[in-house]
């Protein structure tokens, strides 16, 4: 890994890690996310995973809105790192545990 791409992976993992402790402190059902990128393609590689604790919750989510709220969440963090090609209807995804 590059030194530069060491550095984006650092900024990531901590805007991605704020915004994760965010949404769980604001969304109950939340449980997690993680993230996969190819820095020889970034920011459009970046994926980020949601996990909702069941799908229950997930249907839950989705059906609210909440899924969208936690797309701007997203966003906001990242944007902090100046992270502002970010397409959060297609580089987010939302999942259950179960």
């Amino acid at each position: 890994m590059k030194k530069t791409h060491k550095k984006i992976d650092n900024q990531l993992r901590q805007a991605l890690t704020n915004a994760c402790e965010e949404i769980k402190d604001n969304i109950e059902e939340f449980a997690w996310l993680t993230h996969q990128v190819n820095f020889e393609q970034f920011p459009q590689s970046l994926r980020v995973s949601c996990y909702f604790s069941n799908s229950s919750s997930l249907l839950d989510a989705t059906n609210s809105g909440t899924c969208a709220a936690i797309g701007q969440i997203i966003k906001v963090h990242l944007s902090k790192i100046a992270i502002t090609k970010f397409d959060d209807s297609k580089q987010i995804t939302f999942n259950s545990e179960d």
